[in-house]
């Protein structure tokens, strides 16, 4: 079990810096479309951004993400319980400088992390924050046993499940389009980075509330690794997102897998329910849009190389016009 910071006294030790630029896809056509493979360079210092909400009496600029030996109690205090991330609990916080709103998330090494990656992932993923981004990293501190990643925290945010609750616990179509097409475009982001997330579900997407449109932050990269168009035979994600060939194989690829697991999320938001605990005909009778089924029929093909490339998705018509 986590042990609160507050009672252990480990003392901190400066850790690595990596920064990674990524290239956008460009694909051609929903019908013709290749993989692009990810490209990973890694340079040396992490990208300054801006929070959220940065308080007016803070430059803009000082925000970024750094790296220090100093205790964390010393820069940060913690709150409340937020709620239960992929390997362990994640926390409210505070920033003592300026009180900037925080998440802290205590991850161990390598629980979900593959065992040719060393280095946290959130170093490779900060970029200016924009529709789909990944919740901003602030802070990262290296323990013995563990990490603590201290992220932005959007104020008036609530995750997916939770805003689907507040809606009935479905979402009508055009919304679905809506904050599906942000997801896609994060997860592509993610990719071009290097980063492949591997636990793309309600729990772990962020909406803003603030806006008559959603705007949709992904969160929680404990499962994740790095990004390759090789095989993998390690899952670590939520059981009922996990693809057939995970099972029937027991290896899958990163793009199918995204692919499925973003399938999964939208029909999830539009029945309430994942396709394994309900009739796979039920979708049918509560999407009337042809686009929205044949978009959902794709990606919950069975066979993985039956199914559209990641890239590629954007371009589909029902996805056409989203943003």
């Amino acid at each position: 079990m986590w042990r609160l910071w507050g009672r252990q006294r480990t003392p901190l030790r400066p850790v690595k810096t990596q920064r990674c630029l990524g290239l956008r896809p460009d694909p051609g056509t929903w019908t013709d479309l290749a993989v692009v493979p990810a490209p990973l360079q890694v340079l040396s210092a992490l990208t300054k951004a801006p929070p959220v909400s940065p308080p007016p009496e803070r430059p803009i600029d000082s925000i970024t993400v750094c790296v220090v030996s100093a205790d964390f109690e010393a820069l940060y205090e913690e709150l409340e319980q937020l709620g239960q991330g992929g390997f362990g609990r994640v926390f409210a916080g505070y920033r003592r400088e300026d009180r900037l709103p925080v998440r802290v998330t205590p991850q161990n090494h390598t629980p979900c992390v593959s065992t040719h990656v060393s280095d946290p992932l959130h170093p490779l993923l900060n970029s200016e924050a924009g529709p789909g981004a990944v919740v901003l990293l602030l802070d990262w501190f290296q323990l013995d046993q563990e990490l603590l990643l201290v992220q932005e925290r959007p104020d008036a945010s609530v995750d997916l499940r939770a805003y689907m609750r507040s809606k009935g616990s479905t979402l009508q179509e055009q919304e679905a389009k809506m904050i599906l097409h942000q997801v896609v475009e994060g997860i592509q982001g993610l990719h071009s980075r290097g980063v492949l997330h591997r636990d793309i579900k309600p729990d772990n997407l962020l909406v803003e509330t603030g806006s008559d449109t959603p705007r949709v932050r992904i969160i929680d990269l404990g499962c994740g690794c790095l990004h390759n168009n090789e095989v993998y035979s390690e899952f670590n994600g939520t059981d009922l997102y996990i693809p057939p060939e995970v099972y029937s194989k027991g290896v899958y690829r990163a793009d199918p897998m995204t692919v499925w697991q973003l399938g999964v999320l939208l029909y999830e938001m539009l029945t309430g329910n994942v396709p394994f605990q309900t009739s796979v005909h039920i979708v049918t009778r509560l999407v009337s849009s042809p686009d929205c089924k044949d978009f959902l029929k794709r990606c919950l093909t069975k066979r993985a190389l039956g199914r559209p490339p990641l890239q590629s998705l954007l371009l589909h018509p029902w996805l056409q016009g989203a943003d």
